[in-house]
C-alpha cells in the first residue's frame, strides 16, 4: 500500500475489517533514505523546504526543535518520477479536479464513477511496480520487512482517534508522517489536542525545571509543523505533566 492511513480507517469503519500485515511503501521510502542513499540529517531538514507547502530554511532552523526525528513524506506520483516508472495510462487531471472540488470524500461514492476505478485500478499497479523497484534496490528485504510491518501498523492506526478531515482542516492532510510511528514508545503517552493521538512526550516540545519535565505543548510537534506549512497561527498552550507510570 502507499499511505494506507485512510484506506485502513475506511475499510475498518466500513466493514468491520481490520487489515493486517500491511506494508506501507512510503515508510519503506523513508527508511530507504538513510539504509540505502545514506542521506544525512541536513538533508532530512532540506527536504521540508521542497515540494508543496515548502518552508524557508531559515524557518526550519529558527524552529529547530520542532523537527528532530521529522520526516517529510514523498508523494506515489514523486517516487514514481525518482523511480523512472512508466505511468501511461494514468490521467490525472479530471481526478485531481474532483478533489479540488468535493474533496477526498468523491472515493465513498457506490458506485464509483469510471474515471475514479479507472485512476485506482492504474494506482494498483504502480504500487506493484513501486514494490517490485523497491525489493530490486534493497528498499524492502527480508531484513526489513518485518520492522516495515510493525511501522505500518502503527501508520494504519494514526488516524483512527482523528477519523478523515478536511485538507483545509489545520491538522488534516499534510506531507509530515507522525511521530511514534518509525518506532514504538512503551513510555509515557499523552493526548495531542490536534490529531488527537497519545504520543510518548518525546512528540512534544517540553519545558523543564532542571531534568525534570514540567510542561508540555497541548499539540504535538508534527501537528505545530503542519500549522507552519499551513501558514496558520494555533495558540500553543503548556499543560503540566502529571505522574508518569
Amino acid at each position: 500500500m502507499w499511505d494506507c492511513r485512510n484506506d485502513f480507517l475506511e475499510i475498518l469503519s466500513e466493514y468491520d475489517v481490520m487489515l493486517t500485515s500491511i506494508v506501507d511503501l512510503q515508510l519503506a521510502e523513508i527508511q530507504a533514505r538513510t539504509t540505502v542513499k545514506k542521506e544525512r540529517d541536513f538533508q532530512r531538514i532540506v527536504r521540508f523546504t521542497w515540494g508543496r507547502r515548502p518552508l524557508p530554511l531559515r524557518m526550519v532552523k529558527q524552529n529547530s526543535e520542532l523537527f528532530v526525528g521529522v520526516h517529510r513524506l514523498l508523494g506515489m506520483d514523486g517516487c514514481i518520477r525518482e523511480a523512472k516508472l512508466p505511468t501511461a495510462g494514468k490521467d490525472r487531471t479530471e481526478v485531481v479536479a474532483m478533489h479540488k472540488a468535493v474533496g477526498s470524500s468523491i472515493w465513498l461514492d457506490r458506485p464509483l464513477p469510471p474515471k475514479l476505478l479507472a485512476y485506482a485500478a492504474h494506482d494498483i499497479e504502480l504500487i506493484g511496480a513501486l514494490y517490485e523497484h523497491f525489493k530490486e534496490s534493497s528498499w524492502i528485504t527480508p531484513a526489513n520487512e518485518l520492522l516495515l510491518v510493525a511501522q505500518s501498523m502503527r501508520y494504519a492506526y494514526s488516524l483512527f482517534y482523528q477519523g478523515r478531515v478536511a485538507g483545509d482542516d489545520i491538522f488534516g492532510p499534510c506531507a509530515v508522517l507522525p511521530l511514534d510511528v518509525l518506532s514504538d514508545s512503551c513510555g509515557h503517552k499523552v493526548l495531542c489536542y490536534g490529531c488527537h493521538r497519545m504520543q510518548s512526550l518525546s512528540c512534544y516540545s517540553v519545558r523543564k525545571q532542571g531534568k525534570k519535565p514540567q510542561t508540555r505543548s497541548n499539540i504535538c510537534r508534527t501537528c505545530q509543523i503542519k500549522a507552519l506549512m499551513k501558514e496558520t497561527k494555533y495558540p500553543i498552550l503548556w499543560v503540566a505533566i502529571g505522574p508518569q507510570m
